[in-house]
């Protein structure tokens, strides 16, 4: 009875579509980027892509598959190859088009 109540309070107060905090922390494992993403939030976030931008370029990256939810307090990493990160500035995307930038490298 009190999932209910809360779900409702959420949907009229406008709290059902925050999502996060997510933090995102990257760190160098040889040549390859390792992406961890950590669900700070109360609610799941399901991602829709990993945004890599250097100049023109603007790609979503397959590492992370679309719908792919992480639950609160969940963390999953990312491996990227030298030429999906090098010179590019990455964000995580969710399928609210919330966007997460990820820190330094």
């Amino acid at each position: 009875m009190l999932e209910l109540l809360d779900l409702i309070f959420d949907v009229l107060f406008g709290r059902f579509f925050r999502r996060g905090p997510l933090e995102v922390r990257g760190e160098l494992v040889g040549e390859r980027l390792h992406l961890q993403l950590e669900n700070r939030g109360k609610r799941a976030v399901v991602f829709a892509a990993l945004e890599a931008r250097g100049g023109d370029v603007r790609y979503p990256e397959t590492g992370i598959a679309v719908r792919t939810k992480l639950e609160p307090a969940e963390t999953r990493t990312v491996e990227l190859e030298p030429a999906d990160y090098q010179g590019r500035t990455l964000t995580v995307i969710d399928a609210s088009g919330k966007r997460w930038p990820a820190g330094s490298y």
